[in-house]
């Protein structure tokens, strides 16, 4: 058998899951010696098949992308082997790059964005539910009223009328959101409801300024049923996207400010707080995160650090980090379709550790996660679709040398 027919041979198979450990590492040294023009032929020959068998659409030519995804990754692969505590992909694993983009098993969607060209490469397809697994996040939240009554959103009728007459406040539900007004132009007594999003929910909130409000899994934020005409402030814990109305006073002496106060309920010493006018931006603050990061998407922000007295100022498409432990912050300019990719259905990555990566996956998908041994040294880049199942997202990282086992309902064993 030639080379060629032993490369196709070996990909199919690979492609099907049925390589022995022996014939991927065949596989592996097959690619490695083949030429470009070689392989791009026959990534063709296999899109063209897998495309024809398959409802898949492709917005962009996939296979000069691939092909320039695995060459790339062939280079990364020559810089790691000189500092090996770098280490992302094994031998092989560039292979799993192109097999995830022609339909691994059957996977839905995954984006893998190439260092070189910030390209990117998407591959579609149905999510199937394994055996043992854990179905995606949903729209959910728990409001809390000022009386302390507690309302399931999960529940409520996702149209009509939900809560009147609260402190002056008029509450109802349109769609997948909860949207305050003001009932009769009564004033409202200062009173505060709070919207808690457990894991596996998101839920997006207008509040009675007009504010749009886009809450992100484990995260929870503390309003008043009505704002005042000096200040608007609001608490927050995890992450939220913000698009806040501008409201001027009422003696005309310019805009009501808007204060988001990060609230740290472990450890009050390490509350920071974002001061805006009129803006769009992300704040993402869990407690169980060594950072709090705020970025800007339009308009001006000032970020107060824990434990600072002085701003960070912010302009559109800025970072600030606070790293709470060194008490350190910086700006950095970010790619802000990462930033906000929770609120678009998308988890996003960029040399994220593994630890980082399962944190977040474990919000979405309400699960415990377990290390059966020493955390495995790993990073990953790219955008997984958060609708997928969580077997789906394991496929995927799974190219990196790390297996897990899903136990007991919703524990994630990482092998």
């Amino acid at each position: 058998m030639s080379d060629k027919s032993r490369l196709s041979y070996l990909l199919s198979k690979y492609l099907h899951s049925s390589c022995t450990e022996q014939e991927e590492l065949e596989l592996a040294q097959l690619v490695q010696e083949s030429g470009d023009q070689q392989l791009q032929y026959l990534l063709e020959e296999f899109w063209e098949k897998f495309a024809h068998q398959s409802e898949v659409q492709m917005p962009e030519p996939i296979s000069g992308q691939v092909l320039h995804s695995i060459l790339s990754q062939k280079e990364e692969d020559k810089e790691m082997e000189e500092e090996p505590y770098r280490k992302t992909f094994s031998i092989g694993k560039w292979i799993g790059i192109a097999a995830s983009l022609l339909l691994v098993a059957g996977t839905a969607i995954y984006f893998f964005q190439n260092s070189t060209s910030n390209k990117t490469v998407s591959v579609a397809t149905a999510p199937k539910p394994a055996v043992q697994d854990i179905a995606p996040g949903k729209s959910g939240a728990v409001l809390t009223l000022a009386n302390g009554q507690q309302v399931s959103l999960d529940s409520v009728p996702s149209s009509g009328q939900f809560v009147q007459g609260q402190a002056g406040a008029n509450i109802r539900i349109d769609g997948k959101q909860i949207v305050y007004g003001r009932a009769n132009g009564s004033a409202a007594v200062e009173q505060y409801n709070t919207l808690t999003i457990p894991k596996g929910r998101t839920y997006q909130l207008t509040l009675p300024d007009g504010t749009k409000v886009w809450l992100n899994a484990a995260s929870s934020l503390k309003y008043p049923v009505a704002f005042g005409n000096d200040m608007r402030q609001v608490y927050l814990e995890g992450e939220a996207y913000f698009e806040v109305a501008k409201l001027e006073k009422k003696n005309g002496s310019g805009r009501v400010p808007f204060k988001v106060n990060i609230v740290n309920h472990a450890n009050p010493a390490l509350n920071a707080r974002v001061e805006v006018l009129g803006t769009h931006f992300n704040v993402k603050a869990y407690p169980d995160d060594s950072k709090i990061k705020t970025t800007l998407l339009e308009g001006r922000v000032d970020f107060y650090a824990s434990q600072k007295a002085t701003a960070a100022k912010l302009q559109p498409g800025n970072q600030a980090v606070d790293e709470i432990a060194n008490e350190k912050t910086s700006v950095n300019t970010v790619d802000l379709n990462d930033a906000v990719a929770w609120k678009n259905g998308f988890f996003s990555f960029n040399h994220t550790h593994l630890t980082t990566v399962l944190r977040e996956l474990s919000r979405w998908y309400n699960m415990e996660i377990v290390y059966k041994n020493e955390v495995p040294n790993r990073f990953f880049g790219g955008k997984i679709q958060k609708s997928l199942y969580l077997s789906e997202v394991l496929k995927i990282l799974q190219m990196q040398d790390v297996q897990f086992k899903i136990e007991d309902g919703n524990k994630l064993v990482v092998m």
